[in-house]
């Protein structure tokens, strides 16, 4: 009966022997080197900066944290940061969408605006250091590595996503965060009768102070949705204004920016020297989203541009 299996057993102990002496004998092989992960960006000061890979801790000294951690869906590699980003994620929508964002308390690295040191910064083992531009006096002096500079991106957020693609490695994620804003845009304007004239718009903060007057992001943003920021000749971008000239500018619609002000539509309404404004009389003073100053990256702004077309054009579909 065995000369039925007898081929199937000599094969078997060929291939064993065999197997045996490759295993002992096998010539060498070379390894495998893998290629080197470093690369470099270009940041906002048009400097070259070397990195070994897309950050995974990453200290944030400017307040970008939102497309950061839009285009990288976690907070979980910014290791991170000054008190006061804490303080803007707690009171936005950045905390809702990333609660652990900052909630250690080693990840406060500091209580002011600037980094505590570059040593420091080397002990902590942070791979990033994201920072304004004109805030790396210490930094450039002792040649910091990993040092990115941030610029005033008015008007041009697409560089700062795009340079958020590069540190992280999402470029596919910026693309289509970028294609589904401009659909949703295009949708928008649609709606909206550009036959009219524009409405008046002002934004006022504490002491009937002017928010956002030469705020180029803000005024684009209202000349999309047919209407004009009427303080958008005034050269700060916080001015006091007599009331005279509040009352010449007579807006149709006043936002009131209450985060950093703590100034309330009731406070305006309570106002008797606002009484005769148009905005007030005919009770359309809305109060700014939290955190509105950084809803206008491709997946926020959309839903920001829809609030402010809504508050602005009462006739608009939701």
């Amino acid at each position: 009966m065995f000369r039925y299996f007898y081929p199937d057993i000599v094969f078997l102990v060929l291939f064993s022997i065999a197997i045996f002496f490759w295993a002992i004998f096998h010539p060498e092989v070379a390894s495998h080197q893998p290629e080197s992960v470093t690369f470099f960006v270009r940041d906002m000061a048009n400097r070259s900066v070397y990195l070994e890979g897309p950050l995974k801790r990453t200290a944030l000294y400017a307040p970008i944290a939102g497309p950061y951690m839009t285009l990288d869906e976690t907070s979980d590699h910014i290791l991170g940061g000054p008190a006061f980003l804490k303080r803007q994620a707690e009171a936005s929508w950045l905390n809702r969408l990333f609660p652990c964002f900052l909630k250690n308390p080693e990840a406060v690295l500091s209580h002011s605006f600037s980094p505590a040191g570059t040593e420091a910064l080397l002990a902590s083992g942070a791979d990033g250091l994201i920072i304004w531009r004109w805030n790396t006096g210490a930094f450039d002096a002792v040649k910091f590595p990993w040092l990115i500079k941030m610029d005033a991106y008015f008007g041009d957020l697409p560089a700062v996503y795009k340079l958020m693609a590069d540190l992280t490695g999402k470029h596919e994620r910026n693309e289509a965060l970028w294609r589904r804003y401009e659909e949703r845009q295009a949708s928008l304007l649609r709606r909206i009768d550009f036959s009219r004239p524009p409405a008046g718009v002002l934004a006022l903060g504490v002491n009937r102070f002017m928010r956002n007057a030469n705020n180029k992001d803000f005024n684009y943003g209202l000349e999309k949705i047919n209407a004009c920021n009427l303080a958008r000749e005034i050269k700060t971008y916080r001015a006091a204004v007599n009331i005279e000239q509040l009352l010449q500018f007579d807006p149709e619609v006043l936002f009131v920016f209450d985060y950093f002000d703590r100034y309330s539509v009731k406070d305006v309404y309570a106002d008797l020297s606002l009484s005769t404004l148009s905005a007030v009389r005919n009770r359309r003073v809305y109060r700014m989203p939290v955190g509105a100053s950084y809803m206008d990256g491709p997946v926020e702004g959309p839903i920001m541009d829809l609030w402010m077309a809504l508050m602005i054009h009462p006739d608009l579909k939701p």
